[in-house]
């Protein structure tokens, strides 16, 4: 069984010190405002893109586990994911898609796991939030 588990950070800021106040947690350091911020402070259960906010958030899954004569209809096998930090077995979609660090005083992050089983399988997300460009330039090196 193969294990696949993808850590995605947009944007985590750290509190600077109990003394000074907080930055905001989309602005960098030097003042500049990233395209696209998510912080994952609110958890949205329910939907099939897990605990992700569904008006900000596409959530995709797919796999080649399709055998409709034995009705076998994009079927999930159950995986292993580290829930932030204890282990939890038999997850299947959607909670596969989940959010943490609140639970250990550490920003939010976001996290999936898969089990492939052995075969194709894809699993992704796409930001639904408008990036703001304007005025925006970038170089490729």
């Amino acid at each position: 069984m193969r294990h696949l588990r993808a850590y995605i950070f947009f944007f985590i800021a750290y509190a600077m010190g109990a003394a000074q106040t907080p930055p905001d947690k989309c602005t960098f350091e030097n003042g500049a405002v990233p395209a696209f911020c998510d912080t994952f402070e609110t958890i949205h259960q329910g939907g099939r893109a897990g605990d992700l906010d569904p008006t900000r958030w596409n959530f995709y899954r797919a796999n080649g586990a399709i055998n409709p004569p034995q009705g076998q209809f994009v079927t999930w096998q159950s995986t292993t994911v580290q829930f932030c930090q204890p282990l939890v077995d038999n997850v299947l979609p959607p909670h596969d898609s989940f959010i943490c660090g609140q639970q250990f005083n550490e920003p939010n992050y976001w996290l999936t796991g898969l089990n492939d089983n052995g075969a194709f399988a894809w699993l992704g997300s796409r930001a639904l939030q408008l990036f703001d460009f304007t005025n925006r330039a970038g170089t490729i090196e």
